[in-house]
């Protein structure tokens, strides 16, 4: 099911609905609190407050994951979404790497669409025949197609070539 963006004013409503229902169960909890005599709560405060917090949880999880998804609908992105699934099924991802995420025994392919001296007719290649370590998969010439597409897709995302950045000591990764 293919679902729209929403407007500013539908964001806008979700989010005043969801502050104004958090502001209700917070005076809530604070008067439970406060309703307690001493700073050590009873066993009924801590109840409801459990129960109150679960309650609100609940709610906000249900609110959250009703919203509707953005999707950037184009004219092949049917074709690129058989192209993943494709690549999914036959487990690609286990020895390729798209991102610098994935196996180690192939090489990324997040460029290899338009690195110089490769290209669709390369990758088609090794599809269609395989390697010594690469099983040749016996596509149908559609499901190259597809896959030919997916690899051009996410090679117009951008770049990501390993070698050109570096691990910080916390995790995080920068550009040379």
């Amino acid at each position: 099911m293919i679902q729209h963006k929403p407007n500013k004013r539908q964001i806008n409503l979700y989010i005043n609905q969801i502050t104004n229902f958090m502001k209700k169960i917070k005076k809530s909890l604070i008067s439970i609190v406060l309703q307690s005599n001493s700073l050590l709560m009873g066993e009924n405060t801590k109840y409801i407050l459990i129960f109150g917090l679960s309650i609100s949880f609940v709610f906000y999880s249900v609110f959250i994951y009703r919203q509707p998804i953005a999707r950037v609908l184009t004219e092949d992105s049917e074709i690129v979404m058989a192209g993943k699934m494709i690549w999914q099924q036959k487990n690609c991802g286990a020895c390729h790497q798209i991102y610098g995420l994935g196996g180690f025994l192939g090489p990324d392919l997040t460029n290899v669409y338009s690195t110089k001296g490769k290209g669709p007719v390369y990758i088609q290649a090794f599809i269609k025949g395989g390697t010594a370590v690469m099983p040749s998969f016996n596509l149908q010439e559609q499901e190259v197609k597809a896959l030919l597409e997916y690899l051009r897709h996410i090679d117009a995302s951008g770049k990501s070539d390993p070698k050109l950045f570096n691990i910080n000591y916390d995790g995080t990764i920068e550009r040379q």
